[in-house]
C-alpha cells in the first residue's frame, strides 16, 4: 500500500508538472501571438506615419508653388502699375506741351494781330 502511495504521489507531481509546463507553454504561445500583433500594428502606425509625412512633405510643396505663383503675380501687377503710371505721366506731360504749344501759337497769332492792327492804324 506504500508503494501504491508514493506512485500516486509520484503520478499527482508528474501530471502537477504536466499541467505547469503546458501553461507556461500556453502563456509562452499567448506572449508570442500578443508580441507578433504588437509588432504588426506597429508597422501599420509607421506605414500610416510615413504616408502623413509624404501627404505634408507634398503639401508644404504646393504652398511653396503657390507662394511662387502669387509673389510673382504681384510682381508683375505691380509692374503693369508702373508701366501704367509711367504711360500716364508722359500723356499728362505730352497733354500739358501740346497745350502750351497751342497757346504759344494763339498768342503768336494775337500778337501778329494787333501788329497788323497797330501798321493799319499808322497808316
Amino acid at each position: 500500500e506504500r508503494g501504491y502511495e508514493k506512485a500516486l504521489q509520484a503520478a499527482a507531481a508528474e501530471q502537477s508538472a504536466l499541467r505547469e509546463a503546458e501553461a507556461t507553454a500556453a502563456a509562452a504561445a499567448c506572449a508570442q501571438r500578443v508580441d507578433k500583433a504588437v509588432r504588426a500594428r506597429e508597422a501599420e502606425l509607421e506605414a500610416e506615419a510615413e504616408k502623413l509625412k509624404d501627404r505634408d512633405a507634398a503639401h508644404e510643396r504646393r504652398v511653396a508653388i503657390l507662394n511662387a505663383e502669387h509673389s510673382k503675380a504681384l510682381a508683375e501687377r505691380g509692374r503693369k502699375l508702373a508701366d501704367a503710371e509711367t504711360d500716364t505721366r508722359k500723356a499728362v506731360a505730352k497733354a500739358k506741351l501740346d497745350k502750351d504749344r497751342e497757346h504759344g501759337a494763339l498768342l503768336t497769332a494775337e500778337r501778329a494781330r494787333a501788329k497788323a492792327g497797330l501798321v493799319e492804324a499808322q497808316r
